[in-house]
């Protein structure tokens, strides 16, 4: 996760919001989450100063769905990345033209995403997507997917 936090500040997201599900493989201990939320967010400072951005993204405490839908999920850009399915790539989502349209992208946690999960995140409105046939850890698919996105806003390449 540390890397995680560091690689997806320099690609230029504003929050990042660790996600429980069902088949996370690390499961940090609730004592010990405001020192990982600290940890996250001195390395989101201090990749944000070495890549020169003027803003440091905020790293969120550890959420639940319903939590992170309740928080976060007004935006218009709701999607999930899933696997083994026929969703659209990240390639051919629809962008918003407004440069201040948030984009809320859940990446799942390397087991994967359970079949409830799936239903309920279609309740609240995720749009599922694919990076193509390959199966990707979290880390390399939190990459991909984000500079695919920044790709595509212009903000890479």
């Amino acid at each position: 996760m540390n890397w995680v936090v560091q690689k997806a500040t320099e690609l230029g997201i504003t929050t990042l919001i660790p996600l429980l599900s069902d088949r996370v493989v690390i499961r940090p201990e609730p004592h010990k989450m405001a020192a990982y939320q600290e940890r996250w967010q001195r390395i989101a400072q201090d990749a944000a100063q070495q890549s020169e951005q003027w803003s440091i993204p905020r790293v969120t405490s550890l959420m639940d769905i319903p939590e992170m839908e309740k928080e976060y999920g007004r935006c218009q850009g709701k999607y999930i990345l899933t696997e083994r399915n026929n969703a659209p790539g990240l390639m051919n989502m629809p962008l918003s033209n407004s440069p201040t349209e948030h984009i809320l992208l859940m990446i799942g946690p390397e087991g994967g995403w359970t079949d409830e999960e799936l239903s309920q995140t279609d309740t609240l409105g995720f749009s599922p997507l694919s990076l193509g046939p390959s199966i990707l850890r979290a880390e390399t698919a939190t990459i991909a997917a984000l500079s695919l996105l920044q790709g595509r806003l212009g903000n890479l390449g």
